[in-house]
């Protein structure tokens, strides 16, 4: 029974604590979180579900590309489909779709993300190379 207490007693002062911090600063991550939550319509602190799967559609563009064989190609769809997945969910959120970008920032934006796509590939394929090249060298002594 004194371990249900304690229990209670640790809920309790987590949940006064945490409503004193938003009181406190309301710019605070907590208050900000809490805002979020309450324009979605979502319980605050709780993730996962759905957001999980989404997180999910540019893992399955960069597979069906090949990262073995294509890696910046792979790289490439990774980060546009991320893009373009992380723009639908902002857009469909409450707290977020008012700070949506325009189309011109969000242009650069794509611009500079498929620039750094491509640079990483490249720099992934060529550091896999260089390892591959000192495998290789060591299996032959």
């Amino acid at each position: 029974m004194g371990a249900l207490a304690a229990l209670v007693i640790v809920v309790a002062l987590g949940m006064i604590g945490h409503q004193e911090e938003i009181a406190k600063d309301p710019t605070s991550p907590i208050a900000v979180a809490n805002e979020m939550a309450r324009k979605d319509g979502r319980v605050p602190g709780r993730t996962g579900g759905r957001l999980y799967l989404w997180g999910l559609i540019p893992v399955l563009a960069m597979v069906a590309v090949d990262a073995r064989r294509r890696p910046i190609g792979a790289t490439l769809a990774w980060a546009v489909t991320l893009f373009l997945v992380t723009g639908q969910l902002m857009s469909l959120r409450p707290s977020l779709a008012p700070r949506v970008p325009d189309i011109g920032t969000t242009l650069i934006a794509l611009a500079l993300t498929i620039l750094a796509a491509m640079v990483g590939g490249w720099v992934a394929r060529t550091l896999s190379d260089r390892l591959e090249g000192r495998v290789s060298e060591t299996q032959q002594a």
